[in-house]
């Protein structure tokens, strides 16, 4: 947006375009956007609880949690363009110390189970996560820092 804006000013003036003013331009016009963070901050935070009723057997729940077969691919555009999606889950093993690996297409968390109490309860740790989105770039692969920890 800055490059615009200094672009959109440059050329409207028929000044010339040194390093200083563009910087200069860059700075405030970023400043200024970086600031619409925080300009819809709530004064107190609103507690939001949400329930799903499942209306079948806890059995048939409890497989479905533990594994599940290959889901469809979304049709939503943004999974077209690298946003990663489900796929499906399998587990190695039983019980706790078996591990379950919850595919995507970017690849596999690995969850090593904590808690096995069938058909009611299941906790695992997650030791290992796929990229949340393939980045599209023609030069070479890359795995931008700031994508990493909010999956």
């Amino acid at each position: 947006m800055g490059s615009y804006i200094g672009y959109r000013t440059h050329r409207e003036r028929k000044s010339p375009v040194t390093p200083t003013n563009s910087i200069i331009i860059l700075l405030l016009s970023s400043a200024a956007f970086m600031s619409f963070d925080y300009v819809n901050n709530a004064a107190t935070l609103i507690p939001v609880k949400t329930q799903v009723i499942v209306n079948a057997p806890i059995e048939n729940v409890w497989k479905n949690v533990v594994t599940f077969d290959k889901i469809d691919e979304p049709a939503d555009w943004i999974f077209k363009i690298g946003i990663s999606y489900p796929t499906d889950a399998t587990i190695e093993g039983e019980g706790i110390d078996a591990v379950r690996y919850c595919n995507f297409t970017t690849g596999s968390f690995v969850e090593p189970i904590t808690t096995w109490e069938a058909p009611t309860l299941l906790q695992f740790d997650v030791v290992e996560q796929p990229i949340p989105m393939n980045e599209w770039n023609p030069f070479w692969e890359i795995h931008p820092p700031h994508l990493d920890g909010y999956f």
